[in-house]
C-alpha cells in the first residue's frame, strides 16, 4: 500500500542522535486518525478503514447488509471455515471465513470524498458470528465480542495488485500536530521506482488464526535494536518498562479510542476486548527501521507511543511506519514496503508530473471538489489553483 505521507508497513530511520520533538511535524504525534477506505460487497457500499497487519473484516450489521449473514446472523450461505480473532487476556472472537468474496474497493480522501476509481478483487473476508456462538459469562459480553470486529480491508487488499495498482495511503500534515489528513489512492504498479525497500514478514495464509501477528525486521528505539510488531492502528505502543529502560521522554497521558483497540485485538496484539475510551501514559521515542537495499528511511521526528503495562512486544502503527511527506506502499507479493518522496505536483498518483496531473486537477477544481482544496484551507477557490501551478511547475 502507499501513503503520500502515507500509511504502509512503513521503516522509519536514520540519524537518531540528531532528533528534537517538534510539534509542527503531524505524523508521529497523531495517534487517532485511520485511513478511510470504502468496500462494497454484494452491492452494499460499507465504510471502513485501512489495517496493513490484519484481516480484512465486516462488521456484523455490515456483514447483514451485505447479505453474507441474514437478519437473525446466520449465514446466508455456507461459509467456508472459521477463524478466532483477538488477543489473549480478553479471549477471542469467534468468526465466519468466507472465500473468493467479491470486493470492491473505493479509496477515499480525508474529507470523505472519493479518490480515484473502485476497483474489484476477491479475497477471503471474516465476520464474526452472532453473539449466541461466542464464548462469555454473560449475553452482554457475548454481544460485546460480536461488536468488536469492525469494517477493515486487510492486507488480502491492501498490499494486493488490482488492475494494476497497489493502494495508496497519505499522511499530510496539518497545522494541529495531533490531527493529520490522512486519505486512500491508487498507486500504478511500477512507478515507484528508486525507493527503499524494507522487508516485510507476514502469514501469508489468510484462512487460519490471526492471533499470529506480522513483524518488522531491524528497526531500532532509541538507538536500541528490537524487532517489533506492526499494525494498521494509528499508534504505536510499547510495554511502560521498556519505555523507561529506553529513556523515552515522558509526554503526559493520551487516549486510545475503541476503534484502535479494536484494530489491535483482532490482529492479536492487544488482550482486553475493546472498550469506550482508556488513558495510557506517553512517551516520546526516536524510531529507525532498515531497508534492504537503500539505507535508512527517515522518520523525522520522535514517535509517539503509548505505554501500556500489558503487552510485552512493542508494536508500530501508521503514525511510525510512514515518514513525514514520503509516500509507503506495501508489497504483499514481493514481502517489502516502497519508499519515495511525496511529490504534491503528481495530483493523480501515477507516479510521474505530467498533463494528466494539470487535467485531473483542473477538472476537480471545475467541480468545485473538496480534492482540489489543494493549499489545505478548507475551501476551493483560486489560491488552490495558484498553489497546485506553482507546484506543477517546479515538478518533482
Amino acid at each position: 500500500m502507499v501513503a503520500r505521507n502515507r500509511f504502509g508497513t512503513a521503516l522509519a530511520a536514520a540519524l537518531l542522535a540528531t532528533l528534537t520533538i517538534s510539534p509542527a511535524v503531524a505524523g508521529p504525534a497523531d495517534i487517532s486518525t485511520n485511513y478511510p477506505v470504502e468496500l462494497e460487497v454484494g452491492g452494499k457500499k460499507v465504510s471502513g478503514i485501512v489495517d496493513s497487519g490484519g484481516l480484512t473484516t465486516l462488521s456484523f450489521e455490515d456483514a447483514k447488509a451485505a447479505g453474507l449473514l441474514d437478519d437473525n446472523g446466520d449465514p446466508v450461505n455456507p461459509a467456508d471455515g472459521s477463524v478466532t480473532l483477538g488477543g489473549t487476556g480478553g479471549g477471542t472472537v469467534k468468526c465466519h471465513r468466507f472465500n473468493d468474496v467479491t470486493v470492491k474497493v473505493q479509496p477515499k480522501n480525508a474529507d470523505g470524498t472519493n479518490n480515484g476509481p473502485a476497483r474489484e478483487i476477491k479475497v477471503t473476508v471474516v465476520v464474526p458470528k452472532k453473539p449466541a456462538e461466542q464464548e462469555g459469562a454473560n449475553d452482554a459480553e457475548k454481544t460485546k465480542k460480536t461488536n468488536s470486529v469492525s469494517t477493515k480491508a486487510g492486507r488480502n487488499i491492501v498490499g494486493a495488485t488490482i488492475d494494476g495498482h497497489k493502494l495508496d495511503l497519505t499522511d499530510k500534515e496539518t497545522e494541529d500536530a495531533k490531527k493529520n489528513e490522512r486519505s486512500t489512492g491508487w498507486q500504478a504498479v511500477g512507478t515507484a521506482a528508486g525507493g527503499a525497500a524494507v522487508p516485510v514478514e507476514e502469514d501469508k495464509n489468510e484462512t487460519d488464526n490471526s492471533e499470529t501477528p506480522s513483524r518488522i525486521m531491524g528497526a531500532d528505539f532509541n538507538g536500541m535494536p528490537l524487532s517489533p510488531f506492526y499494525s494498521g492502528a494509528p499508534m504505536s505502543i510499547i510495554p511502560e518498562w521498556m519505555a523507561i529502560q529506553l529513556g523515552a521522554i515522558p509526554l503526559g497521558p493520551a487516549q486510545i479510542g475503541m476503534q484502535a483497540q479494536q484494530t489491535l485485538f483482532s490482529e492479536g496484539l492487544w488482550p482486553y476486548l475493546p472498550q469506550e475510551s482508556m488513558q495510557l501514559p506517553s512517551y516520546a521515542i526516536n524510531v529507525v527501521l532498515h531497508s534492504t537495499n537503500a539505507g535508512p528511511v527517515l522518520n523525522d521526528a520522535p514517535v509517539v507511543f503509548l505505554a501500556a503495562p500489558f503487552i510485552q512486544q512493542p508494536v508500530l502503527g501508521s503514525n511510525a511506519l510512514v515518514p513525514q511527506n514520503m509516500i509507503a506502499e506495501l508489497d504483499s507479493d514481493l514481502g517489502v514496503i516502497w519508499y519515495r518522496d511525496y511529490c504534491p505536483a503528481d495530483f493523480d498518483g501515477s507516479g510521474f508530473v505530467d498533463t494528466d496531473d494539470f487535467d485531473a486537477f483542473v477538472n476537480e477544481f471545475i467541480l468545485g471538489s473538496p480534492a482540489a482544496d489543494f493549499d489545505g484551507s478548507g475551501f476551493t477557490d483560486t489560491d488552490d489553483y495558484d498553489a497546485f501551478i506553482h507546484a506543477f511547475e517546479a515538478g518533482c
